[in-house]
């Protein structure tokens, strides 16, 4: 995708031209560290790309990263609101490490280190987990990488099974990726008749992979009550493309899947369903256009809103595979409701506000979304404000919520 916003910090950075450069942003996860592997103090640059002067990074010091950017084999990564740190002075390790650029010979063959604790497996030939497990720190050789609908990245490492990309710290970025919707989720119908495998390092034997044995934590599925709600439109509106880059959004029609997805996420639990208002979706759309990427900035609203907003606008939903409208909508709810990219880590108060908001919504809401941002907005629920509280204020690791599946919409 382009990203107009960051060319001047690509062109510092880079110290090369511009001019028809295409580069990728991803949201980095909480596990993503950048260590500086300089001998002296790495600079930092800001927003327009200039140094800045007052503050630099020691080396060996590590630093969480908020979004990579891509090209080629340039790269920066952010280390706070408005500074960012060229690639060639730090290392990246954690999640999203695979986005880093290629260090070494680009013939090196692709591997990956299991991260995040012990990993399950995906069977492509059974659709379902295996009953395998890869141990935290072993290392693996690579073969395909798929991308599916979600946004989840899984990588083969041997003939039938493949790891999720959460679990895996790569030697280099994959030289190539293969879209495919329902690959990685158990039970869903996997088509494979538009795929190219374009890999060379596919492993042939099972039987060359050691088996860690299982602790019961092979197969994890969501708790929901299986509520289905239809959109107040007619089916055939999904505006659907057979890829990205014909895929045409439809503003009007996302709002109706989100609300659709949203209500029945409330229904699975218990809260009261909610309506789109006109009023509402405009507000949210202002909300949206006064974001500036990754600076999100809930201090410039206008209304006293209940608010969550998002860095994952349609320049993002194309890199990670979405293709109408529903995807759209599915993909901002999960998004939001996942918390994989609050600012606020796991186990702190508000690591968990995005998704009290959702659950505790209405009765109004709207959509805004633009090609860079996304906003979510609703009246405040001041009737259920302690049971939105108490989501909000939790501390653990999972709080006692249920999430829906892409099929509660027809």
């Amino acid at each position: 995708m382009n990203l107009s916003k960051s060319a001047s910090i690509i062109a510092a950075l880079a110290m090369a031209s511009t001019a028809g450069l295409i580069f990728t942003q991803k949201q980095a996860d909480a596990s993503t560290i950048a260590t500086i592997t300089t001998n002296g103090p790495a600079t930092l640059y800001d927003i327009n790309g200039n140094p800045i002067t007052n503050r630099a990074l020691a080396p060996n010091t590590k630093w969480a990263v908020g979004s990579i950017f891509v090209a080629g084999d340039k790269a920066i990564y952010q280390v706070s609101t408005n500074e960012y740190l060229r690639s060639t002075e730090a290392n990246l390790t954690g999640d999203y490490a695979y986005l880093q650029p290629n260090k070494s010979a680009s013939t090196a063959r692709l591997t990956g280190r299991i991260i995040n604790g012990t990993a399950n497996l995906y069977r492509d030939d059974t659709n379902s987990i295996s009953n395998r497990l890869l141990a935290n720190g072993s290392n693996w050789a690579i073969g395909k990488h798929y991308l599916n609908k979600n946004g989840d990245d899984f990588f083969q490492v041997s003939t039938h099974e493949y790891v999720n990309g959460k679990h895996l710290s790569l030697n280099r970025a994959p030289e190539q990726t293969i879209y495919s919707a329902n690959f990685g989720i158990p039970g869903a119908h996997v088509d494979t008749s538009d795929e190219t495998d374009t890999s060379n390092n596919s492993n042939s034997n099972d039987n060359n992979w050691s088996n860690v044995g299982t602790d019961g934590n092979s197969a994890v599925v969501n708790n929901n009550n299986n509520a289905n709600t239809n959109v107040d439109t007619n089916t055939n509106n999904n505006n659907t493309s057979t890829d990205t880059a014909t895929y045409k959004p439809n503003l009007a029609n996302i709002n109706k899947y989100f609300v659709a997805y949203l209500n029945a996420l409330h229904k699975a639990n218990g809260t009261a369903p909610v309506q789109l208002t006109s009023d509402m979706m405009n507000y949210a759309q202002q909300r949206a256009e006064q974001q500036n990427g990754n600076n999100l900035d809930h201090s410039t609203a206008s209304r006293d809103t209940s608010e969550n907003l998002s860095s994952g606008g349609f320049n993002y939903m194309s890199y990670v595979g979405v293709k109408s409208d529903k995807d759209a909508a599915y993909f901002l709810l999960k998004s939001w409701y996942d918390e994989d990219n609050n600012y606020s880590p796991l186990g702190s108060e508000g690591h968990f506000g995005h998704r009290a908001a959702l659950i505790y919504s209405g009765p109004e809401v709207g959509l805004g979304v633009t090609n860079t941002d996304a906003s979510f907005d609703a009246d405040w629920n001041m009737a259920q404000n302690e049971q939105f509280l108490q989501i909000y204020d939790y501390t653990g690791s999972n709080p006692n919520t249920k999430f829906i599946s892409k099929d509660a919409v027809q």
